[in-house]
C-alpha cells in the first residue's frame, strides 16, 4: 500500500487542459499521490479557446 501525502484542501487553477503548455501529466501524477478532503478547481482548468481551434486533445 502506497502512503499518500495528506492535505486538508488542495486548490488547482490555470491548468489549461487542451493547450500545448498544459501540465496534464504533472497534475495527474500529483493527484494520484495525494489525499485531500477538498479539491477546489479554481478557474481555467480547461482551455476552451484552444480546443475550439483544434488544440491538443486528451482522453
Amino acid at each position: 500500500m502506497e502512503l499518500k501525502k495528506y492535505f486538508p484542501t488542495v486548490v488547482l487553477s490555470d491548468i489549461h487542459l487542451g493547450s500545448d503548455h498544459s501540465h496534464t501529466k504533472e497534475v495527474t501524477q500529483f493527484l494520484k499521490h495525494i489525499q485531500c478532503d477538498k479539491l477546489i478547481l479554481n478557474g481555467d482548468i480547461i482551455d476552451g479557446w484552444q480546443l475550439k481551434r483544434g488544440g491538443k486533445k486528451w482522453k
